[in-house]
């Protein structure tokens, strides 16, 4: 019936409203309950025409009222006689709205609910001096996390609010019982600031390295090292410097790049790459800079992040007709094999027409297309024919 809500919607609703609320609700910042949810209000004509669905929820309201402690507000209505019509369901509390919700997709309301406040005494327990705000903060953040990865989350921060890691890297602070690398996920980190009442951990991070080869013939030819490395800040001495240099996003299309005159290959490092690769000598004196990277969102991202950087790079492989040409090879799930591609278009300024006429078109909501074909889904020799043909 138009202008009333069935039972799905109005537990739907629920679930919606504990989204908001539970973390707030359990730290007693926010009072979210009771809560009067509307049941909707329809025409007269609708209930008319609709009286048998009226009845339908009706009788399902009353048994909420019969198994909780829920109670239905009524109004009197005009439909071809006196009727009395729901309007609003009075839900008292978060533990009965639990009951009532639709399930998470990790399981029922009253299981969260139930493992929130668990973890709140928890906090309170171990940590008293965190606010409530801060601890509705961290229960909402850390609601996904499964329990042994709280649980050092509530021993890292224990720790550092009596002691000083500046200097050190995630990986060498001497964290009792916490494997070496959990405080290199920024997650983790963020959590322990919150908790442990701290700005920042002071903690440094390693210099960032930059992988390139040698790929020129007549220097291959000679026997020496194909491949090499830079550190951020540390002194690069090229063993001959580029005419071309080719940035590439795969590390199998790195490995296997094939001879190129004059030629060098450097591991682009995806997000990270355009600000690393500016100050890179092998980029600073090539005379023609090319990026190959994914044929995805991501991909035109960093192609346009490289520009923002004051690289002056071309593209190859990452227009329409490659992507009309392999997009059979492509994919339309993350690296998890589970979640869809999803990407909101943003503004690249510097593309070209051809390369944002592919970008348009993966972003583009109504496509049916994969969304992601992979570096390595497109033979070498169809780089090489692209790098001759620019």
């Amino acid at each position: 019936m138009a202008g009333l809500k069935d039972e799905r919607s109005l537990r739907d609703a629920l679930s919606r409203r504990l989204s908001r609320t539970f973390a707030e609700d359990v730290c007693g910042v926010e009072a979210a309950w009771p809560w009067a949810l509307p049941v909707g209000r329809p025409s007269r004509r609708d209930l008319l025409t609709g009286l048998e669905e009226l009845d339908h929820l009706t009788r399902a309201l009353r048994s909420w009222e019969q198994k909780t402690d829920t109670k239905i507000a009524y109004e009197m209505r005009e439909a071809g006689g006196p009727k009395r019509v729901p309007t609003h369901v009075i839900v008292p509390s978060a533990t009965t709205a639990a009951t009532l919700a639709t399930p998470r997709a990790d399981g029922p309301w009253t299981h969260a609910l139930k493992r929130t406040r668990l973890r709140h005494d928890m906090i309170c327990d171990a940590l008293p001096q965190v606010s409530t705000t801060e601890c509705a903060l961290a229960l909402r953040k850390a609601d996904t996390w499964d329990d042994l990865e709280f649980e050092l989350l509530l021993s890292a921060a224990t720790w550092f609010r009596s002691h000083d890691a500046t200097g050190l890297t995630p990986r060498q602070v001497p964290l009792p019982g916490i494997d070496a690398k959990w405080l290199d996920l920024a997650r983790h980190r963020q959590l322990v600031c919150l908790l442990a009442g701290r700005e920042e951990l002071g903690l440094k991070g390693r210099p960032a390295r930059l992988d390139f080869s040698y790929v020129s013939p007549s220097y291959l030819a000679s026997g020496h090292r194909r491949f090499d490395s830079w550190v951020a800040g540390d002194v690069c001495e090229l063993v001959y410097e580029p005419d071309l240099c080719l940035i590439v996003e795969n590390k199998d299309t790195f490995l296997a790049c094939p001879e190129l005159e004059d030629g060098m290959c450097v591991f682009g490092s995806g997000n990270a790459g355009p600000s690393l690769v500016a100050d890179f000598e092998g980029v600073r004196v090539a005379r023609r800079i090319v990026y190959w990277g994914d044929l995805d969102a991501n991909g035109f991202e960093i192609l346009n992040s490289y520009r923002e950087c004051g690289i002056r790079c071309e593209s190859i492989l990452m227009d329409l007709s490659t992507l009309e040409h392999y997009e059979r090879y492509g994919t339309s799930f993350e690296k998890d094999h589970r979640s869809r591609i999803e990407r909101e278009r943003r503004d690249l300024p510097l593309l070209t027409n051809d390369e944002r006429a592919a970008y348009e078109l993966l972003t583009d909501p109504d496509w049916h297309g994969h969304r992601r074909v992979e570096q390595e889904k497109i033979p070498l020799a169809e780089a090489l024919r692209a790098l001759g043909r620019a």
